[in-house]
């Protein structure tokens, strides 16, 4: 493993590639590492490794970090972005964030914000968060109702009546397609479950 002084010589592929592997062989710098590099840190794929290696860590101390994550603008790759591993990272961490991320969400008037928050929450599958997805989904845009509606999915059978809820008030086609979505990835999850119980 390479020292903190040896890592902050290398350009950003050479950290990016660091992090990489040091996840990967489950031999992380410290939390306080990866939260001092993420405020300094401007490349965009190894602020994306740190955030990783903060849901790696699973401690506390890297709750505000990430929220801090999540309002700055989403920065995409191939199939993920910073905002959905924020969100990942916020979910391993798990109900020690709840309180945080629900408040986050309330707060937030940024729709990008909101619908990391609302992946975040989906991620956490905590299901005191239901009303607060619902919200998200009534007065959220587009991006921030798909989150909303897919994060009910991920909580599970608790967040189906919630679902029905918001299909029968839908005005829109689009919004009903991703209710019926959510709904869908809903009974697919009970049908695995089913079969898995099965002999």
């Amino acid at each position: 493993m390479y020292s903190t002084e040896e890592y902050n010589h290398f350009p950003p592929p050479q950290r990016a590639k660091t992090l990489l592997i040091q996840m990967e062989a489950g031999h992380l710098y410290p939390v306080a590492f990866h939260i001092s590099e993420l405020k300094r840190e401007r490349d965009p794929l190894v602020r994306w490794h740190l955030v990783k290696g903060l849901g790696i860590h699973r401690d506390t101390s890297g709750v505000g970090p990430l929220l801090s994550v999540l309002r700055q603008p989403d920065m995409e790759f191939a199939s993920t972005s910073l905002h959905r591993i924020a969100a990942w990272s916020l979910g391993r961490i798990g109900s020690p964030a709840l309180s945080q991320v629900l408040a986050a969400a309330t707060a937030s008037e940024s729709q990008s914000e909101r619908a990391g928050l609302a992946d975040a929450l989906g991620e956490i599958g905590d299901p005191s968060s239901i009303g607060s997805l619902a919200i998200l989904f009534t007065s959220g845009d587009h991006c921030v109702r798909l989150w909303a509606s897919l994060s009910l999915a991920k909580i599970g059978e608790t967040g189906r009546e919630t679902l029905y809820e918001l299909l029968a008030t839908c005005q829109s086609t689009p919004d009903s397609l991703l209710i019926l979505d959510a709904i869908n990835k809903l009974n697919r999850n009970s049908v695995s479950t089913y079969h898995a119980r099965c002999p």
